[in-house]
């Protein structure tokens, strides 16, 4: 068994820790698990978010929003993603959902770093003699897309002994048992 996986004694043992009954306990988890199946699906959640919040405010749209959805298929002619953007309103991915997660992940950092291109740098950084963004835009969106798999890299990297982890479940249980101290 997995440290953390979370299994029908652990659900149960929570119950009795905690002072509820067993089938509050696993209706809350069964409710979990279907909101559990969208959080595995934020792929580069964290980058998505802070554009998200970045273009709210250059766009002075506040509901401005990325959307990434599955919804290529095997045949298509783009096999692994592309994206739509519709100016100062939101930005949607389209990417291919048979494509294995490392690659989904390289498609949507790409996907971003057209929108970054067309929204943040054209609009911030001085226009140069050696610069055209747009006849460059496929070379420097994947260039965008490394920056982010590094710094996605290098945070789980770091993380592996941070003080942040809990190290077992008991661990994990004992810090949750002394908020109620």
């Amino acid at each position: 068994m997995r440290e953390f996986e979370i299994t029908p004694e652990r659900l149960k043992d929570r119950a009795q820790s905690f002072g509820i009954t067993d089938s509050s306990v696993e209706d809350l988890y069964a409710i979990y698990k279907a909101l559990n199946t969208e959080i595995k699906n934020q792929y580069l959640a964290h980058i998505i978010r802070a554009m998200e919040g970045y273009l709210r405010k250059e766009t002075k749209n506040e509901f401005f929003r990325i959307i990434c959805e599955p919804s290529l298929r095997a045949s298509d002619p783009r096999p692994v993603g592309c994206a739509q953007y519709f100016h100062r309103r939101f930005f949607v991915i389209h990417f291919n959902p048979s494509i294995d997660e490392r690659q989904l992940r390289v498609c949507l950092a790409h996907e971003l770093g057209h929108l970054f291109l067309l929204e943040i740098v054209n609009k911030h950084l001085p226009p140069t003699g050696n610069r055209d963004v747009q006849s460059d835009m496929e070379p420097l969106s994947s260039i965008f897309g490394i920056f982010t798999m590094a710094d996605k890299n290098d945070f789980y990297q770091n993380t592996n002994n941070s003080t942040r982890n809990h190290t077992s479940w008991d661990e994990l249980k004992g810090d949750f048992k002394a908020l109620n101290s």
